[in-house]
């Protein structure tokens, strides 16, 4: 969940705030680079971790996502876990930490975050479900993304 909800933000309109994509891609390339050093507990800088929703707030977005899990929870399932248990969850890892630092060039790009965020997201959920499939469509959102970042730097 600590990649999935960067990577979601960033996806999300939210990413297009002037400066959310250059906080989203810190936090996640923090989350990730622990995830590679084997950090026994997460840590975030300390207004992320103080950081509060009202409850109310929260119950609404719980009860709005709650249909949402509920068709992950049937559709999406355990499977592949090879690609999100170690040694593959630190390729991974090493995959977030480069597309969370390819958010500060691509945050100059008009949605240019878009694409890396989505990675991140199937990463988080991936890793989150134990579920391979979606961090191969990760890894393929990845490539697409070096993809672009190589044809924008020789486009230049």
């Amino acid at each position: 969940p600590l990649l999935l909800v960067p990577g979601l933000l960033a996806v999300s309109p939210v990413g297009a705030i002037p400066g959310m994509s250059l906080a989203m891609g810190t936090v996640i390339t923090l989350v990730a680079v622990q995830m590679i050093v084997r950090s026994e507990r997460p840590w975030l800088p300390d207004k992320v971790e103080d950081l509060e929703v009202p409850g109310d707030r929260l119950q609404q977005a719980v009860d709005k996502s709650r249909p949402f899990a509920q068709w992950i929870d049937r559709h999406l399932h355990e499977r592949w876990s090879g690609l999100v248990r170690p040694p593959g969850r630190y390729v991974l890892a090493v995959a977030c930490v480069l597309l969370g630092l390819s958010m500060w060039p691509l945050a100059l790009v008009p949605m240019g975050v878009a694409f890396p965020g989505t990675a991140v997201a199937l990463f988080g959920l991936a890793l989150t479900l134990r579920n391979g499939l979606l961090a191969l469509l990760g890894y393929l959102t990845f490539a697409a993304v070096v993809g672009m970042s190589v044809w924008l730097l020789l486009d230049s």
